[in-house]
């Protein structure tokens, strides 16, 4: 896991947080809000019913008010194993039901990661710098701490390495190698040193990704602000950096995943007659393969596919006034524009679509979408394309925006009816 479609993760806010799991996903004809039906447009599935195959709708599984208005919103699912957690709520789903997830309260988490519920890692800012936690089997402990100068904004990603262990970064944008805090956590193999052949040491980690063999590859900058893509091999004293042009077929990364079957995906941006398209580089082990995108300007965000073939990506809207897509494809066909819904606790009619962010697919027609939406503020969503169980209705709305930032959360929100 790379931090989770890693945007996400520059500021920890309060949020007022909405769960639809419990009953489902909110019946479009029973779920509203003042009035405003949460479905006003065409359903996802509608778009891409040309085998006549029947697709999942997409339902709001959560909703989140950003009271200090970051540039991107908190909320999004963290997959552990067989369950999800939505950071930073901290409420886990396991066999497609919400429950307590039993997480200890640790103060300041703002990146959470690991490979279940019960052995997990959180990280914060506390008093004495940055703090990494372990949770194995409800015993708390520190697993790292890193001191700083200064409580900034970090970039937190990590990944699954070997024996277990994983690879955890921490960095800020900048020029200042010794901004970067970077640990194997877990174990005691030593992580891959953060240096180039050349000797330059990374100044700022986007992305880190290990693969199933234990070979690392690390998006970052070395040297200048533009951001580069760097490969270890286990027994290697440094990084390797991998030309764009040649290793890449001319695409320039921006984020890096992982999909089902192990494989590393970058996803970025390419010039093609001209313009910057989105572009998507599989790494199958050996090499680089290309992954032909929609013809549109802009760049790729995010990318999944399904164990069946199916894939997802998630594009980015561009000066030019194209705006962020989401877009499926099966096997051997087109790209389709998928619709999503609207927001079910939109606090007035003038809200924004919901535009997505990232896209995972935790196994066969279990999509799941993080996004965000403008009202007066952001808002962070999450939805999911499993069918509703139950039919839902909210029983109450999200705060103002400017509602204080010591505000307390509130509970499930979500509530079922015998429909109207």
């Amino acid at each position: 896991m790379a931090g989770a479609c890693p945007e996400a993760c520059h500021h920890f806010a309060l949020l007022t947080i909405m769960f639809t799991a419990l009953c489902g996903a909110c019946d479009a004809t029973r779920c509203t809000e003042g009035g405003h039906t949460a479905s006003s447009r065409p359903a996802a599935g509608e778009q891409l019913a040309d085998s006549g195959e029947h697709r999942p709708q997409f339902h709001v599984v959560a909703e989140g008010a950003n009271v200090i208005a970051p540039r991107t919103p908190e909320l999004y699912p963290v997959f552990l194993g067989d369950s999800v957690l939505l950071h930073p709520s901290w409420i886990a789903l396991k066999d497609d039901e919400f429950a307590g997830s039993g997480l200890p309260q640790i103060s300041g988490a703002s990146f959470v990661f690991g490979s279940s519920p019960r052995l997990l890692y959180t990280a914060g800012m506390q008093d004495d710098g940055l703090v990494v936690n372990s949770t194995i089997d409800d015993r708390v402990a520190v697993a790292r701490a890193f001191k700083t100068a200064e409580s900034v904004n970090y970039r937190f990603t990590a990944s699954p390495w070997i024996h277990g262990e994983f690879l955890f970064v921490a960095s800020r944008f900048g020029y200042d190698p010794e901004a970067v805090h970077y640990a194997a956590l877990g174990g005691n193999t030593p992580a891959p040193p953060l240096v180039l052949a050349n000797g330059e040491r990374f100044t700022y980690v986007n992305d880190i990704l290990a693969t199933e063999k234990g070979a690392v590859f690390v998006l970052g900058a070395a040297g200048s602000t533009d951001l580069i893509l760097a490969y270890w091999r286990p027994g290697s004293s440094n990084f390797a950096r991998l030309e764009s042009d040649a290793a890449l077929h001319g695409c320039r990364p921006q984020h890096l995943s992982r999909i089902f079957d192990g494989s590393v995906v970058a996803m970025g941006r390419k010039n093609s007659s001209g313009r910057a398209q989105p572009c998507v580089e599989r790494f199958d082990g050996t090499k680089w393969q290309s992954v032909d995108g929609p013809d549109l300007p802009g760049r790729a965000k995010c990318y999944a596919q399904e164990p069946r073939g199916i894939e997802w990506l998630v594009t980015e809207g561009d000066s030019s006034g194209t705006p962020p897509g989401l877009w499926s494809r099966r096997e051997a066909g087109q790209w389709e524009a998928v619709a999503l819904p609207d927001p079910v606790l939109a606090r007035t009619r003038q809200h924004g679509p919901i535009e997505p962010i990232c896209v995972w697919a935790r196994r066969d027609a279990d999509i799941w979408v993080q996004g965000q939406y403008r009202e007066l503020c952001i808002r962070g969503v999450v939805l999911r394309s499993v069918a509703a169980r139950r039919p839902c209705r909210v029983s109450e709305s999200l705060p103002d925006c400017a509602a204080s930032a010591d505000a307390e959360p509130r509970g499930t929100v979500c509530e079922e009816h015998g429909g109207q």
